[in-house]
């Protein structure tokens, strides 16, 4: 996900997350999984913010080094 650079400071990735989280928690749903760029910094720092935790690779994606693998646990 990314916003327009125009945009950013909005906090919108954060709401995007939010929303996101809270329609799964809702939905019973207890872990997620997410990959992104290891060089990313601003989205590892948004998810490690919202409660992301590393996570070994998944879904068949080789650990290429380029990709950082991220989980969220939640209870119903």
């Amino acid at each position: 996900m990314m916003s327009d650079p125009a945009l950013r400071g909005q906090r919108i990735g954060a709401r995007l997350l939010a929303a996101i989280d809270a329609d799964l928690r809702d939905r019973c749903v207890p872990l997620s999984l997410l990959e992104t760029g290891r060089d990313q910094a601003e989205a590892l720092r948004l998810y490690r913010a919202a409660g992301w935790l590393e996570h070994a690779p998944f879904g068949g994606c080789p650990d290429n080094g380029l990709s950082t693998f991220m989980h969220k646990q939640r209870s119903a």
